[in-house]
């Protein structure tokens, strides 16, 4: 069953958030992730988060998410997004199997 991967974010350090965002999209592409939003929110219609970064990434499969995180590649991205960004990530079911 495929899965969206969604990320809130709010950053505090562009340019490192950028080299993660750098190493994080190659490593999505080596998971055959497809991106179907990534920017700032539009709105917050909810809630106390108030992100300034939201992505929203699909996968085959769960094992195919939870590679792609686990990832070396990932986690080096990972390791340069710790300190300049809090992130909220979470795995769903797309529903009724959704495929871009």
């Amino acid at each position: 069953m495929p899965v969206l991967l969604l990320t809130l974010a709010r950053i505090h350090d562009m340019e490192r958030y950028a080299r993660y965002a750098t190493l994080a999209t190659g490593a999505a592409a080596r998971h055959q992730a497809q991106f179907l939003a990534r920017g700032m929110p539009r709105d917050v219609l909810e809630g106390t988060l108030s992100p300034n970064r939201a992505v929203a990434s699909w996968f085959a499969s769960p094992e195919a998410a939870r590679a792609y995180y686990f990832s070396p590649e990932y986690q080096a991205a990972r390791q340069e997004r710790l300190g300049a960004a809090q992130f909220e990530m979470v795995m769903v079911d797309a529903a009724g199997g959704w495929k871009p």
